[in-house]
């Protein structure tokens, strides 16, 4: 029998859930202990994570607003974000550690110590690893800050099996430009576009606050907006022309585009030969699938996907064709994002207002402006070790295998589950998540249930008892985002920045952010050389240490950003760059690019 969590509430009743169920919050009644001044942080209300301020009113309620030094938010915070606190004061969030008691998904458990959690792990983790090897467990996060440290014990205990959330929402896109630009972190300068194609990515309820704010201020600088999307959405209200293309035909539209900017010759001859390879095997592959071929599979007459493809063309290089942001729909998913990438390069618009650019590390733009622009703050401090030598459940470490272009730090999460239940290519033990819920995001519930009920050993950190925690052995309880620390992080764009989360609100009962609890738990099984910090202040200060003066900056604004903006292949932007740091023209081409 499956047991979900909207049964479990049902059975023991949400009331007694909230008041009674062991290492929950419960009926907090007392004050909020915190600062009355704002305080500069990131929210985490959902996987943008804008920068925010926040602060505590009264000794009992915290007041959030957006960050009025971030540009790309403009200062502003969603509603969501805005509600931050309402998952501080949810009652059923967990405050202390827990163990299970009874069968996985009974819902019966005690409250126990870090120490004695810890203890379990520890001998459960050393067990298994004895018994069948450190590979056959699993370590699974939430793309975050806290991927750093699970990532890094995972290593450590010796398992090659480090995953994200990645397949189960954007490896589609990241997974598409990688291969086609070698990057998979490529940014669309919505603001400044001209003319956009945009395929059901609505970023009007799919709330990123710098989406929202680039595409309402190109459609007011008169952006036209093609919306192909089988849902009259919020976006396509707003669009200059709504498409409802037939579900699953939007591959079938863009060989289409592709065919029609290529065999009408609509496309940047000068940039494809200068910065592309690969054109002549392209048109020879694409030849057979004209508009008129395609227009039966998405339902868009051929002469209608000619009349898009020459007014994108026409405005190219201010033009751009949007990969979106989404989980996988289609089997044709990568292929369908590739296309999409390979749309762009053809109309030339990299490194163009309007078009699509790489972020600019520190580093990088150092070196472009030959000078010390901005200081280099280490991404991690944590020292790197050796990647188990193991073969990877999913074969991502196979060159030119199925996933070969999906990094080792993302993996294909859902095959954890699969493997688990196959036993191929070797039966899992354990699984070790945070901050992750794949019963409600891998498809197939009833089966990732199923696998879990397998495991030797299933632990779970989270700020509630999800859907998936509820099956847990141990779950330990992170702190919420207003009230820990965390590392400084890189926050580039066109010019190099970084942003940092910093603790609003005394820590509510006894939870702990994950920064601590590896290394902890580390400390336990004796990994302790592979956390070197002794707390996230020792942690920032080995990260920055070079650099007080920006340290102080960050933690004073929360966020900060060096230089200007630099498009590399912009006149305007590159006239203004070398006018600012003249040792930069050595890097300019007979294009001035």
């Amino acid at each position: 029998m499956s047991i979900h969590r909207r049964d479990f509430l049902k059975g023991v009743g949400i009331s007694s859930v909230a008041l009674s169920m062991p290492g929950t919050l419960g009926a907090f009644s007392g004050k909020i202990e915190g600062e009355s001044e704002f305080v500069p942080s990131i929210c985490e209300m959902c996987s943008t994570r804008c920068p925010i301020e926040a602060r505590v009113d009264d000794g009992s309620k915290v007041f959030i607003q957006g960050n009025p030094y971030s540009i790309a938010t403009g200062g502003a915070v969603c509603a969501r974000g805005g509600s931050g606190v309402s998952q501080l004061y949810d009652p059923n969030r967990l405050v202390n550690p827990i163990m299970r008691v009874g069968e996985r998904g009974e819902g019966k458990w005690k409250e126990v110590s870090w120490e004695e959690a810890y203890d379990y792990i520890a001998k459960k983790l050393n067990e298994i690893k004895e018994k069948y090897g450190a590979h056959t467990v699993a370590f699974a996060s939430k793309t975050g800050p806290e991927q750093t440290f699970l990532n890094q014990f995972a290593y450590a205990y010796g398992s090659p099996n480090i995953f994200d959330h990645g397949n189960t929402c954007p490896s589609g896109y990241t997974t598409a430009l990688m291969s086609v630009y070698g990057n998979g972190g490529v940014s669309r300068d919505f603001a400044n576009c001209k003319f956009m194609l945009n395929f059901g990515h609505n970023v009007y309820e799919g709330m990123v606050i710098s989406y929202a704010r680039g595409v309402t201020q190109a459609l007011e600088n008169g952006c036209k907006l093609v919306s192909l999307d089988p849902r009259f959405s919020v976006l396509s209200s707003k669009a200059s022309e709504w498409i409802p293309i037939r579900p699953g035909g939007d591959t079938a539209f863009m060989i289409a585009f592709l065919h029609t900017l290529i065999f009408e010759e609509l496309y940047d001859k000068k940039f494809v030969e200068k910065y592309t390879t690969g054109f002549d095997k392209l048109k020879e592959s694409i030849k057979g699938y004209t508009p008129e071929k395609m227009a039966k599979e998405c339902d868009i007459p051929a002469d209608k996907i000619i009349a898009l493809t020459r007014e994108c063309a026409s405005y190219a290089p201010h033009c751009m064709v949007d990969f979106g942001h989404r989980a996988t729909f289609t089997p044709e998913e990568i292929e369908f994002r590739r296309s999409i990438a390979i749309a762009n390069a053809l109309l030339g618009n990299m490194e163009v207002k309007g078009g699509l650019y790489f972020p600019k590390g520190a580093a990088l733009y150092n070196k472009i402006a030959g000078e010390k622009v901005a200081p280099i703050i280490k991404g991690s401090i944590l020292p790197k070790i050796p990647e188990p030598n193991y073969p990877r459940i999913d074969f991502v470490d196979v060159k030119e295998g199925e996933f070969s272009k999906i990094p080792k730090n993302r993996g294909v999460y859902s095959k954890v589950y699969e493997c688990i239940l196959s036993g191929n290519p070797y039966a899992l033990k354990g699984v070790f998540i945070t901050r992750s819920n794949p019963v409600m995001t891998v498809a197939g519930a009833d089966s990732v249930v199923e696998a879990i009920k397998k495991l030797d050993l299933f632990v779970c950190v989270d700020v509630y008892l999800s859907d998936t925690a509820q099956y847990a052995d141990i779950i330990l309880p992170e702190s919420t985002y207003l009230e820990r620390d965390e590392q400084f992080l890189a926050n580039n764009g066109k010019n190099p920045g970084y942003q940092v989360r910093q603790k609003v609100v005394k820590t509510i009962g006894n939870t702990k952010p994950s920064w601590q609890i590896y290394l902890e738990l580390a400390q336990k099984m004796g990994y302790g050389e592979a956390f070197p910090y002794k707390d996230i202040e020792d942690f920032r200060m080995k990260q920055g240490y070079e650099y007080p003066e920006a340290m102080f900056e960050l933690k004073q604004k929360g966020l900060v950003s060096y230089g200007i903006p630099l498009l590399a292949r912009d006149q305007e932007s590159i006239k203004k760059f070398v006018e600012k740091y003249p040792n930069s023209k050595q890097f300019l081409d007979s294009d001035s690019e």
